[in-house]
């Protein structure tokens, strides 16, 4: 089905979105676009001249990476992550420009804000409240930069989604509960066998349904889920 640009009436169009925020847990305001690429273009250029973002209230896009980061590190989650890649049951897909045998450098937002369920329900159990600032930001803040991923993760053509990013937010609400991340270490530390057991059984459920339906390539069997 060919689209048709909003702006120009020309095609091709692609359909673009862009997520606005109102506060930390709040659902992201969507607004999808069907533009040409020139639109686009356009549209993007428009925003950055008029500067209407430069004193909006929230973290820019490296803070928040940071902060997600830092609590990552030092709750103790990234060990996890790296015993469960060990263990052949990690998320990434395994051409990521990203991974790597000393973990994940130059990672999108994506990435940062993507926590697997069995690693937030431990979370949960030591702080609800941090669970779901981790739920919320995997569900709303995530997506906004998903493209992005697609990108760097070398995702095939085929695979990516067909909803481009129009612009990146300019700024994001800050999470209140994950801060402090060296309190939740030694909570972590002691459910980091319950979470890879969790892991394991779920690869195990996930290779019976990729057998049972070949739609994806073995090497990205598992990306971008959940």
């Amino acid at each position: 089905m060919r689209l048709i640009c909003a702006d120009c009436g020309g095609e091709p169009a692609h359909l673009y979105e862009e997520r606005a925020f109102d506060g930390t847990g709040e659902p992201a305001r969507v607004l999808r676009s069907k533009l040409c690429a020139a639109c686009a273009r356009a549209r993007r250029r428009d925003h950055q001249q008029t500067g209407e973002d430069l004193h909006q209230p929230g973290a820019t896009r490296e803070e928040l990476m940071f902060q997600l980061e830092e609590f990552f590190s030092l709750s103790g989650a990234l060990e996890i992550c790296a015993r469960c890649h060990a263990q052949g049951t990690g998320c990434c897909p395994a051409p990521c420009r990203s991974l790597s045998v000393d973990g994940c450098l130059r990672k999108t937002l994506w990435c940062s804000a993507f926590v697997c369920s069995a690693l937030i329900n431990a979370v949960s159990e030591l702080d609800p409240e941090a669970g779901r600032e981790l739920r919320w930001l995997r569900r709303e803040v995530a997506p906004a930069e998903y493209r992005v991923f697609e990108f760097v993760s070398r995702a095939p053509a085929d695979m990516r989604e067909d909803i481009r990013p129009l612009r990146l937010p300019p700024r994001y609400p800050q999470p209140l509960h994950i801060v402090n991340g060296a309190r939740f270490r030694p909570g972590l530390s002691a459910l980091a066998e319950e979470v890879l057991e969790v892991r394991r059984a779920w690869r195990s459920i996930e290779e019976t349904e990729d057998n049972q339906t070949v739609t994806r390539s073995p090497q990205y069997r598992h990306f971008g889920q959940k």
